[in-house]
């Protein structure tokens, strides 16, 4: 499982293989994330949030959500949220699973309702018996990467003017992108002719086959190294077979990114 999920527009958790599993690289309702159609989340004004302490999540999750911060560093930062269960949610009807041993209503109802009656009641927020601990620690260093994210965003508008970190400009026949990296100089990217196309059509995320098969003069074995090049370059993110071109079109940017 790793540790961001694009499909789904949940707070908290997300459908994968028939089981439930957290979303922790992004919990974002009404706005897309890279891999969600399009990397649009520095054009809006909505806030996105992490979550993480997921019960039941491992350094397997930790290291994926690492990995996909490094492609993120672009875009406007997240926030960090800690996961909470919800009385009904998928997570409580089969807490078991995730490493609960037991579930409450949280202990701050405590401070509203005499305990009497609060035994009697289920509220929405339910406290849990895990591994919180273990979670606490684990995920230590994704809020870290987040406060130097935040930091390195904010020196990048700076410097920038408030432009796209990552942009592009579409000369119908060759197609410019800019990249702007934290602290490190910017650089400029020329594509033309098949690699432009491409680049766009991935503006919708798309999976090796589809590429190729929307390009039939091209083969496979061409393909792909073009697009390993543009990951390596985080003009793409990855994410198993299926590929996201990050960079934004700089005339549908409003003012402030």
């Amino acid at each position: 499982m790793t540790g961001l999920q694009f499909k789904e527009a949940l707070v908290g958790e997300s459908r994968v293989k028939n089981e439930w599993k957290p979303l922790h690289r992004m919990a974002l309702v009404s706005a897309p994330w890279p891999l969600f159609n399009r990397p649009s989340i520095q054009l809006g004004t909505l806030k996105a949030y992490l979550t993480s302490r997921f019960p039941g999540s491992d350094e397997e999750d930790v290291h994926e959500t690492l990995h996909a911060l490094d492609f993120a560093e672009i875009y406007r930062p997240l926030k960090a949220v800690r996961f909470w269960l919800g009385l009904e949610s998928p997570v409580y009807r089969s807490f078991r699973s995730s490493g609960i041993r037991a579930v409450m209503n949280h202990p701050h109802y405590g401070s509203l309702f005499p305990q009497g009656l609060l035994r009697e009641m289920r509220l929405m927020i339910q406290g849990y018996r895990g591994d919180l601990k273990v979670q606490r620690k684990l995920w230590r260093p994704v809020v870290e990467r987040l406060k130097s994210w935040e930091r390195a965003y904010e020196d990048m508008r700076t410097s920038s003017g408030g432009s796209p970190a990552l942009s592009y400009r579409d000369g119908r026949d060759f197609l410019l992108i800019h990249q702007r990296r934290p602290h490190l100089a910017s650089v400029h990217h020329r594509l033309t002719g098949s690699s432009r196309e491409i680049y766009l059509f991935c503006r919708s995320h798309r999976s090796l086959r589809d590429v190729v098969r929307r390009f039939p003069n091209l083969s496979e074995d061409k393909v792909q190294p073009f697009l390993n090049g543009m990951v390596e370059k985080k003009l793409m993110f990855r994410e198993d077979d299926r590929f996201l071109s990050l960079a934004v079109a700089l005339r549908t940017c409003p003012t402030r990114c």
